[in-house]
């Protein structure tokens, strides 16, 4: 029996020292880690293990934006200007895009819609007199609805491209509700809208490798940049003519 053991043991020696690697050549050599395959791509000097991302398919991209707008053309159905019924010059309005990839040449053209909501609270006019008085009882709300479909060009070569110049254009409408306090005589109005845009994007993903990764992982963001933005809206026909140029600002996303 100790024979079988001595016997074993030299066995597992020679394998052992058959296996050892003797690096002749004083220099670096890479070898392949068992975990090579699995996306390890380094080991720290505490030994912890790091391993590489894997990039998400790209399918669409997004974004918020906010800013303020003046309507100076618009009137009501009895040719009262905007400013004259309601309290501000300057109203906030949201923005909504969704952009579909078309193609990545010549930088990135994607089929881009643009939803908006633009608020605005005023009073009635009193009309039945020499001067048109605000009536302090009749209060308004107006909701702007401008919706646009067009193209958007951004000028992008890379994920996380530091700067990113785009342009955007569209055709659609615009709604109008507008309803007083009683909610008894809501009104309803539309008319044709065209709109274009140019900005600039600064990268928020593209500060560091490890950011973007986990922007990537944990939420499937491709992309992420602060954005600041001219927009022009150009009422196209119709008797609300929606139409102003303002800045807005907000964040732009690839998913």
């Amino acid at each position: 029996m100790r024979l079988f053991y001595f016997i074993a043991f030299i066995f597992c020696a020679s394998n052992l020292q058959a296996s050892t690697y003797i690096n002749d050549t004083n220099r670096n050599i890479k070898l392949a880690h068992p975990n090579a395959d699995k996306g390890l791509t380094r080991i720290t000097s505490d030994r912890v293990h790091i391993y590489g991302h894997q990039k998400s398919k790209e399918s669409y991209g997004s974004s918020i934006k906010f800013g303020q707008l003046q309507l100076n053309e618009l009137k009501n159905g009895n040719g009262r200007e905007f400013v004259e019924i309601y309290d501000r010059d300057d109203n906030p309005i949201l923005m909504f895009n969704y952009a579909k990839p078309l193609t990545k040449k010549f930088g990135r053209i994607s089929w881009d819609n643009e939803i908006g909501l633009m608020f605005a609270s005023g009073r009635g006019i009193f009309t039945d007199t020499a001067t048109p008085q605000p009536s302090e009882i009749d209060k308004l709300k107006l909701f702007a609805f401008p919706m646009t479909t067009g193209l958007l060009w951004t000028i992008q070569f890379s994920d996380h491209q530091i700067i990113l110049p785009y342009v955007r254009g569209g055709v659609g409408f615009t709604g109008y509700f507008e309803i007083d306090d009683d909610f008894k005589s809501p009104k309803f109005a539309a008319s044709l809208l065209g709109q274009g845009s140019v900005g600039i994007g600064f990268s928020l993903s593209g500060i560091s490798k490890n950011q973007a990764a986990r922007l990537d992982d944990e939420y499937g963001i491709n992309g992420m940049w602060f954005t600041l933005e001219y927009k022009n809206y150009a009422a196209i026909s119709g008797d609300y003519q929606f139409t102003s140029d303002f800045i807005n600002a907000g964040l732009m996303m690839n998913f």
